[in-house]
């Protein structure tokens, strides 16, 4: 049995022995060092211009289970740009950023961020650098090239230039120009700093669609000039889409042809369309295309022609500048006919006109007219046969008549008058 005295001992005993089995056990991130991240360059209170180099090294613990995956810099508090680590990753990282310092001036702070695998950060100190300029410089800040910006609206269009700060000249104005043409100019005098300049335009896009062009001028005060880069901008657009399909003989084939357009009038090339055909009164199944106009903003495509159908394009999807819409239109046929006729009658017998259409069903009416001096009237009416109309005609005086039939308020082609046919009564 052992003592009360023997159990605290040896209590003593494994409780030390934990301890130093724990302390050999403890990560070496405990000791000071490490997790580290630095900017290297530029150094803190040092001066900068243009595109400056900024380099960051950063280290985790080596025996620890983490590597570093990513370095991100901040400029004035706000992430301006993110690099990767190395590839396969280890516990050290070591990026260099490429910071456009050329529209700056005064002073600025930088500070760099390492993310590693197990989601931890590490920040860097701070670092403040002074920006100087070493040249004029000029930029539209916004819109962003490639934007798209509303229709019928004023949109802000702001430029930011500037010119060496040593230099004994001063910032004039701010040109705006608009797909190459001077619209307006913005005064630089009075503001802030006379070696720098914003300017604000307000820029009206009425009647206007689609790309286009903006850019800026400065001009200082002996007159050098610098300008901005050019940025291209959409202005959104509610399309038309213009249905064409010309008026052809059943049983033939026609040319349909779908353009898309902006308001301004300009075609829209690229656009995804459905195009369907649909017989009316169900007399056959609608004809679905998928299509894309081509560069000049339209599509044409060979449909073949049985009946007047009405036409249907749908845009699919919106594109960058346009939004979805829907054109109508109607494609025409006229009756693919021939007609046989009694040339000569006697005045007690008829004259027996007939015309056939290879498409046309039962049912389908039409008119007889006469020509009477220089008015044509109708004499009567009847419904086809399968394919035919025919008409009995008889006349009291001896004359030589003009007669045409009427073929029309069917589902399968516009109204159409057949040609003339001359009629003598003996």
């Amino acid at each position: 049995m052992i003592s009360a005295r023997r159990s605290a001992a040896l209590l003593v005993a494994a409780t030390a022995l934990l301890t130093t089995h724990l302390a050999a056990a403890a990560p070496a991130s405990a000791v000071a060092g490490y997790p580290s991240v630095a900017i290297t360059s530029p150094v803190d209170a040092s001066t900068v211009a243009g595109a400056v180099a900024v380099s960051v090294s950063g280290s985790l613990d080596p025996l620890g289970a983490a590597v570093a995956t990513t370095m991100t810099l901040s400029v004035d508090g706000s992430p301006a740009s993110s690099l990767p680590c190395a590839v396969p990753a280890t516990t050290d990282c070591a990026v260099t950023f490429s910071w456009d310092a050329s529209t700056l001036t005064g002073t600025h702070t930088l500070q760099a961020g390492m993310a590693d695998s197990l989601g931890g950060t590490t920040a860097s100190a701070v670092v403040t650098v002074t920006v100087t300029r070493t040249s004029a410089f000029l930029a539209v800040t916004s819109p962003h090239a490639g934007s798209a910006v509303a229709r019928q609206r004023t949109v802000d269009v702001v430029a930011t230039g500037g010119i060496p700060a040593d230099s004994p000249a001063t910032v004039s104005g701010i040109s705006l120009y608009l797909d190459g043409h001077y619209k307006t100019v913005f005064s630089c005098v009075g503001q802030p700093d006379d070696h720098t300049c914003t300017a604000t335009f307000p820029w009206t896009t009425t009647g206007l669609a689609g790309g286009h062009v903006l850019s800026t001028v400065l001009t200082d005060s002996t007159g050098a000039t610098v300008a901005s880069a050019p940025v291209r901008v959409f202005v959104r657009t509610v399309p038309k889409v213009e249905i064409t399909v010309p008026t052809v003989r059943t049983g033939t084939t026609a040319t349909a042809r779908v353009v898309v357009r902006a308001e301004d009038g300009r075609t829209i090339p690229g656009v995804a369309l459905t195009v369907t055909f649909t017989p009316p009164h169900l007399i056959g199944p609608p004809r679905v295309y998928h299509v894309t106009t081509a560069r000049t903003g339209g599509i044409q495509w060979k449909v073949p022609v049985r009946t007047t159908s009405t036409v249907k394009a749908t845009i699919d999807t919106p594109g960058p500048w346009w939004s979805v819409w829907t054109g109508h239109g109607l494609s025409e046929a006229i009756p693919h006919y021939s007609c046989t006729w009694t040339h000569t009658a006697r005045l007690s017998g008829y004259a027996t006109v007939t015309c056939s259409e290879p498409y046309i069903p039962k049912g389908i009416w039409s008119a007889l007219q006469v020509k009477q001096r220089s008015t044509w009237r109708r004499i009567g009416q009847t419904s086809s046969v399968p394919h035919s109309w025919t008409y009995h005609v008889r006349s009291t005086t001896r004359s030589t008549y003009y007669v045409r039939m009427l073929l029309s308020n069917s589902p399968y082609w516009a109204s159409l008058f057949t040609a003339p046919m001359r009629i003598t009564f003996t």
